[in-house]
């Protein structure tokens, strides 16, 4: 049983036990500290309360909206804690960092890292060649994601967003 359909059901009350291995490792820790035994309904409160780094991303886009950037940084930062792996949240990062906290060197290192976790989030990559044209000599490089961006784009769809890639690369070829 996942631990969702395990909390849904010890919540409504069908369920009277825990997993076992959930039993066990309360049972060694409050023996190992020397406290009284959890009981099941304070580790399910316990479970409940804890938030996800989804949690802590969407947390951190109601921060960036609201006007509270270093607020917003610090949910990112803690939904990349919990999930170093959430591409997303780097993009999100790098994005605070090029734009408001002018950490160029901080937003290049966070997007190359959710372009590596997440090859094919064309966002990333329009972000980075903008990140490049406007701060490094390297044309070929910031062309490349562009392309890379627009080509994505196209392969899902989104016609708008690759016309606005392309339309970008010209300009910058001009």
């Amino acid at each position: 049983m996942s631990t969702r359909n395990f909390l849904w059901t010890a919540l409504i009350g069908l369920a009277a036990t825990l997993p076992t291995s959930v039993a066990i490792a309360v049972a060694k820790s409050s023996i190992e500290i020397g406290q009284t035994v959890v009981t099941p309904s304070a580790i399910l409160i316990a479970q409940v309360k804890e938030q996800s780094s989804s949690d802590y991303f969407a947390a951190g886009v109601r921060k960036y909206k609201k006007g509270d950037v270093q607020g917003a940084l610090a949910e990112f930062n803690q939904a990349i804690k919990l999930n170093p792996n959430y591409a997303v949240a780097y993009y999100a990062r790098g994005f605070i960092a090029a734009d408001k906290l002018q950490d160029i060197q901080g937003a290049l290192a966070d997007f190359n890292r959710a372009i590596e976790l997440d090859p094919n989030n064309a966002v990333v990559y329009c972000a980075r060649g903008v990140l490049k044209h406007e701060h490094f000599s390297d044309a070929a490089s910031e062309i490349s994601d562009l392309q890379t961006c627009a080509r994505l784009y196209q392969e899902q769809g989104r016609t708008q967003e690759y016309q606005a890639a392309i339309d970008l690369i010209k300009k910058w070829q001009q």
